[in-house]
């Protein structure tokens, strides 16, 4: 394991170093010591910087991991989390220069995370774009077919059948509105979108089957 400042090299932070040598010796002159110096301290807070912007990345991501949308309130926790992370990562770095050079770096540490964080917000609005189509489209559908079948069973007088096709229909129904209540309350009650989370991953798995159901009967029809 290559070290540098009694710290792991990392595949970034070498290029990192790479990228700041190749630089100093474009030239084709020999730099002075100071330049050399110069350079490694660059380098050196350029390495902090990406691993600590990794940080922020792969924390995002393992909050956003779900397929369910995050609310606002538990979005900005998440980042918040996430930043102190990065924060913390860098200035837990040994890092070679001056304070300015620190807080230069600091500060595009900063601009980086901001314009990552404005994908992972798109991100998670499109989590609900999906949503908001999928499972309301399974649910209605459930619904339908529930009281349709419990309308026909009724016509040929199987009553037993028809009440519980009614029940499915009305369960449905019931996940709607609570789909619906999460949705409007933007996902801020801890139980109320565990719930919805749990109505998501239903429709999603019927959702699929009967993807899979379609595509079976189109393959067999062209058979």
């Amino acid at each position: 394991v290559k070290r540098e400042n009694q710290e792991e090299i990392t595949a970034t932070s070498l290029l990192c170093y790479f990228k700041a040598y190749t630089a100093l010796y474009a030239a084709g002159d020999l730099p002075q010591p100071k330049t050399v110096v110069n350079a490694t301290a660059e380098a050196n807070n350029m390495a902090a910087k990406a691993q600590a912007f990794k940080t922020y990345t792969r924390t995002m991501e393992r909050q956003c991991s779900t397929k369910r949308m995050l609310s606002d309130e538990q979005f900005a926790i998440a980042h918040k989390a996430a930043v102190e992370a990065a924060m913390g990562a860098f200035e837990g770095s040994k890092k070679m220069g001056s304070a300015d050079l620190s807080n230069t770096f600091k500060e595009s540490l900063a601009g980086e995370i901001n314009d990552s964080h404005k994908f992972f917000v798109q991100n998670n609005r499109l989590k609900n774009m999906l949503g908001a189509f999928k499972t309301p489209i399974v649910l209605l559908a459930a619904m339908l077919i529930g009281m349709l079948a419990g309308w026909l069973c009724n016509k040929f007088w199987l009553s037993a059948f028809s009440s519980l096709f009614y029940n499915f229909a009305l369960l449905a129904f019931t996940c709607l509105t609570i789909w619906v209540i999460n949705i409007a309350q933007e996902c801020r009650f801890d139980l109320l979108n565990t719930i919805a989370g749990m109505v998501d991953t239903m429709a999603d798995t019927a959702w699929m089957q009967a993807k899979e159901r379609g595509i079976e009967m189109v393959r067999l029809k062209m058979e």
